[in-house]
């Protein structure tokens, strides 16, 4: 996967020891260590260092996606949702991607100088299983 240039440090998720990976047209990565520091009171990787992984991972998809336009828009965070589905230990990684098409997000945005879309999540442990789902809906708007 193409590397894209991030927009700088996000003290939070080094914080967190997330690791970016990769960002590009179709989608990116990110991953966090195995760490004590990282789990919780029963030795499994913390719901928020999962919900840290999960949301920088798919700012990640974001700006792959639309690094042409980060000079012109601003990209936040609107909303997001992650899903538990089991216990989650050891090293985690994130894939995301676009919940559709990025030229017709782009479309949207022309049109009216704002957009909201959606990137979903999977996180996966060592194993390959899925230990949750998320997902972030983004908000790109037209910098006056």
């Amino acid at each position: 996967m193409k590397q894209t240039p991030v927009l700088g440090p996000v003290p939070f998720a080094d914080h967190a020891r997330v690791e970016t990976l990769a960002a590009g047209p179709e989608g990116g990565l990110a991953r966090i260590p195995e760490a004590t520091e990282l789990t919780n009171h029963i030795a499994s990787v913390h719901a928020g260092a999962l919900f840290t992984v999960g949301e920088t991972a798919s700012g990640a998809a974001m700006l792959g996606a639309f690094a042409d336009l980060i000079g012109q828009v601003r990209p936040v965070t609107r909303k997001s949702e992650i899903r538990y589905l089991r216990i989650a230990r050891g090293e985690i990684t994130a894939r995301p991607w676009l919940g559709e098409p990025a030229d017709v997000v782009r479309t949207r945005l022309e049109a009216h100088g704002r957009v909201d879309f959606d990137v979903e999540v999977a996180l996966s442990n060592l194993a390959g299983e899925t230990v949750a789902e998320m997902t972030v809906t983004w908000n790109l708007s037209r910098r006056a």
